[in-house]
């Protein structure tokens, strides 16, 4: 099992509505770069600039 974060965001794309739960790794996943290359032919111009945290709650995985 991996830890994550998880928060509440928004899409990538317009119209950037604020619909999204995030969930993030706490560690990297290693893909080759083959594979990176065939979800950048199937995802095209999928990304935002980073935004200030503002007021989001940031959710953290733990073990138990």
């Amino acid at each position: 099992q991996r830890d994550y974060v998880t928060y509440l965001g928004s899409l990538t794309t317009p119209p950037y509505s604020e619909t999204v739960i995030w969930t993030v790794l706490t560690t990297p996943v290693e893909v080759s770069k083959e594979q990176l290359n065939i979800v950048r032919k199937i995802v095209d111009a999928n990304y935002r600039e980073c935004q200030q945290l503002c007021e989001r709650t940031i959710r953290a995985s733990v073990k138990v």
